[in-house]
C-alpha cells in the first residue's frame, strides 16, 4: 500500500461513475470511468474495496448528479457539484466565461465573473433532448459502436435532423435512411441537432461571449465539439480529463476522513440510495380498455404484422381498403 496521504474524489453521475484519487501536489494516481448501470452504491463499493488495498485515503469528497441520495456517514463528504466543477476549471485553465456541462442525462450552464466566481446557472428541464443518452438511444437505433467513431468522415453538410424530440429524430433518421444516407452521414446531422438544441436551451437565443469549457461525458464526443465551435463565436476549450470534472474538482475539496470509517464493512452498512416512493399504478375505472384480440394473427415473409379479426363464409367478400402511408410504416385496413 501506498503510505503517502491521498484524496478521493468521487462523481455519482446518472449514469457513469467516476473516482479520481490525486495526491498532496494534486497529481492524478488513479482514475475511474465506469457505466453503473443503475447501481452506482454497488459498482461504487466495489471500486473502493481495490482502492482500500493500494491506497491510503486520508480526504474524501462526493459530488454527482446522484450525490442527494447519498446517505450514511458519506454524507458528510458531499461537495457542492458545481464548486466542484468550477475548482477543477479554474486550476486546468484560468480565468474562464462560461462552463457547458454536456452530461448523459442532464446539460447545463454556468456563467462566470470577470473574477471567475459564480454568477449564474441555466439547466434544461427533465427532457433528455440535447443530452448524452439522447445520442446513445439514436446510436443504437443506427447500430453504431463508438469505438467506430474514430473512424467516420467529417461532413460537411449532413441532412438537417430535428434533435429536439427523440420521436421526431426517429422519424427523421428513417426519411433519410430511405433516401440513402450513410450512417456517418447521419451522426454528423445528429450532432449537428443536438448541439443546436444545447445552445437553444441553455442561452435561449442570447449568444455566447468570452472563453468557455465544455465538461462532462459528451466532452469526449469529437463530432459534437466541431458544431459546437461552428455554431458559436467564443472560444470553446476542452481536455482529454474534462469527463472526470466533478470527480477531480471534489478531490481537491475533498474533507479529512478517518480510516475506520472506509472499512468495506462500514460501507457495506451505511451506503444505501433512498428508496423513492412511487405512484400508484394507474387502473382504468371510468372506462374500458378495447379488446384487440383477433381470430389470427401472423408475421408474413417481409416481417410485416398480419390481423385477421374473422374469416368470411365463403372466404370471399366485399369492403374498403384503407391505406396509412406513414414517416416510419404503412398500415393498411
Amino acid at each position: 500500500m501506498n503510505k503517502m496521504g491521498y484524496s478521493l474524489g468521487v462523481d455519482f453521475g446518472h449514469l457513469f461513475l467516476k473516482m479520481v484519487i490525486i495526491d498532496s501536489a494534486n497529481r492524478v494516481c488513479h482514475q475511474l470511468y465506469l457505466n453503473h448501470q443503475g447501481d452506482a452504491a454497488g459498482r461504487f463499493k466495489e471500486a473502493l474495496a481495490g482502492i482500500l488495498k493500494n491506497y491510503q485515503i486520508e480526504k474524501l469528497g462526493i459530488t454527482g448528479g446522484l450525490v442527494s441520495s447519498v446517505n450514511g456517514f458519506l454524507s458528510d463528504y458531499t461537495v457542492d457539484q458545481v464548486r466542484a466543477q468550477m475548482s477543477w476549471v479554474k486550476e486546468k485553465f484560468g480565468l474562464v466565461n462560461n462552463i457547458f456541462d454536456l452530461g448523459g442525462t442532464s446539460v447545463s450552464l454556468i456563467e462566470l465573473d470577470e473574477k471567475g466566481e459564480f454568477k449564474n446557472f441555466i439547466s434544461n428541464s427533465l427532457c433528455a433532448a440535447g443530452t448524452g443518452s439522447f445520442l446513445d438511444e439514436q446510436a443504437t437505433r443506427l447500430e453504431i459502436d463508438y469505438q467506430d467513431l474514430c473512424e467516420f468522415k467529417e461532413i460537411k453538410t449532413p441532412p438537417p435532423i430535428a434533435a429536439r424530440c427523440s420521436v421526431f429524430a426517429k422519424s427523421d433518421l428513417i426519411h433519410y435512411q430511405q433516401e440513402g444516407y450513410n450512417r456517418e452521414e447521419l451522426w454528423a446531422g445528429l450532432c449537428r441537432g443536438l448541439c443546436r438544441t444545447i445552445l437553444r436551451t441553455l442561452l435561449k437565443g442570447r449568444s455566447l461571449e468570452g472563453a468557455t469549457v465544455v465538461i462532462g461525458g459528451m466532452a469526449q464526443n469529437s463530432e459534437v465539439l466541431r458544431w459546437l465551435k461552428s455554431m458559436v463565436k467564443a472560444q470553446i476549450l476542452t481536455s482529454k480529463d474534462a469527463h472526470l470534472a466533478g470527480a477531480l474538482g471534489s478531490a481537491r475539496l475533498a474533507k479529512p476522513v478517518e480510516l475506520s470509517k472506509l472499512e468495506i464493512e462500514e460501507i457495506n452498512l451505511s451506503v444505501e440510495f433512498k428508496k423513492q416512493e412511487r405512484r400508484p399504478k394507474l387502473e382504468l375505472k371510468r372506462s374500458k380498455y378495447p379488446d384487440f384480440k383477433v381470430q389470427e394473427e401472423f408475421l408474413d415473409q417481409l416481417g410485416n404484422e398480419v390481423r385477421l379479426s374473422f374469416f368470411p363464409e365463403t372466404n370471399q367478400m366485399q369492403g374498403f381498403l384503407g391505406i396509412d402511408i406513414g414517416s416510419t410504416s404503412t398500415k393498411l385496413a
